[in-house]
């Protein structure tokens, strides 16, 4: 039926077909950029919450006792601009000092924009995640959960 169309038509048809395809182009752009910066934030968020646990580490050498705040980490033992009230490639962090012990939740400002997955560290050093919610002490440890692709 297609060639039984005469030719002025089949070239409109050819031309709307290809203006609709340039119009979806920026569209699938822009996702795809979407979800490179989302997971790209979830490695950083990863880096920093190695380099939170090495400082704690250090911090607890120097003082027997674990930091209260992010911020007394900074700048002798955390060389991040990192703290309990701004955000860091995408994600807030919060430090959550307990008796003699500490978590660090991390979780996206906007999920699935800024990042996909929420994680949580203690000074056990395991990494955990959950890409629903705030993870806590119960999700499932990074080698247990999906990869970050």
């Amino acid at each position: 039926m297609l060639f039984r169309i005469s030719l002025p038509k089949r070239l409109l048809l050819i031309l709307l077909l290809a203006v609709g395809v340039m119009c979806l182009l920026p569209l699938v752009n822009e996702l795809h950029r979407l979800k490179f910066r989302s997971t790209s934030n979830d490695r950083r968020a990863l880096i920093a919450l190695d380099h939170l646990l090495t400082a704690q580490r250090l911090y607890a050498r120097m003082h027997v006792r674990f930091a209260g705040s992010i911020r007394e980490l900074r700048p002798a033992y955390l060389d991040l601009p990192l703290d309990e009230e701004t955000d860091y490639c995408g994600y807030k962090f919060r430090l959550h000092p307990k008796d003699h012990s500490w978590a660090v939740t991390a979780d996206p400002i906007t999920r699935g924009e800024t990042g996909t997955l929420s994680f949580y560290i203690d000074e056990s050093g395991v990494i955990r995640v959950d890409s629903k919610q705030t993870a806590t002490s119960e999700s499932k440890s990074l080698n247990e959960a999906p990869q970050i692709p």
